[in-house]
């Protein structure tokens, strides 16, 4: 994960030309908000990494890959990264379920935080490995700025962890 992230925000797509902060982002000299750039100076939401083929299944390697993820980001940049999972209020939160961001309204979300992306994440089970997608995604244009992926062995411990098992 911290390799990943560290990847991830060096390929980031920088805005070019700002110079002023407008309401929905960085704007350039035009006074447009960039539409395919991420603005390092506001928050970044995350939320529990999905199964690929059901956005509105995870299990405990997903909330486990979020964690590794959210973690990486918080190491390696300055700006404040927004736990999705923790949200009070209109989105309910399901024990054992997490939070999907991928199925909610985004844009809504980022308004509520000031957050200029969303790190979103997938995963998907192949014979012997379980491979992440992790994008960077500009909220206000759902562009997405910068991704990532990469693959973890599926051995014994990730096989129960995909399983729901609690101990190996």
């Amino acid at each position: 994960a911290y390799n990943a992230i560290s990847h991830l925000l060096a390929t980031a797509r920088p805005a070019m030309g700002i110079h002023t902060q407008g309401t929905q982002g960085l704007l350039d000299d035009n006074g447009m908000v960039g539409h395919d750039t991420f603005d390092p100076t506001r928050p970044v939401l995350y939320s529990t990494t999905v199964n690929l083929n059901d956005y509105a299944r995870t299990t405990n390697f997903g909330r486990l890959i979020s964690e590794a993820l959210a973690t990486a980001m918080t190491q390696h940049w300055q700006s404040r990264v927004i736990n999705m999972n923790i949200r009070q209020g209109s989105i309910p939160i399901e024990s054992q379920k997490g939070e999907f961001l991928l199925s909610r309204d985004a844009r809504q979300l980022a308004l509520d935080y000031n957050a200029g992306a969303v790190l979103v994440s997938t995963y998907s089970v192949a014979i012997d490995k379980v491979y992440i997608n992790v994008e960077l995604v500009n909220v206000h244009h759902n562009a997405v700025v910068a991704a990532v992926m990469f693959d973890i062995p599926k051995g014994p411990r990730t096989e129960a962890l995909l399983k729901g098992i609690e101990q190996v």
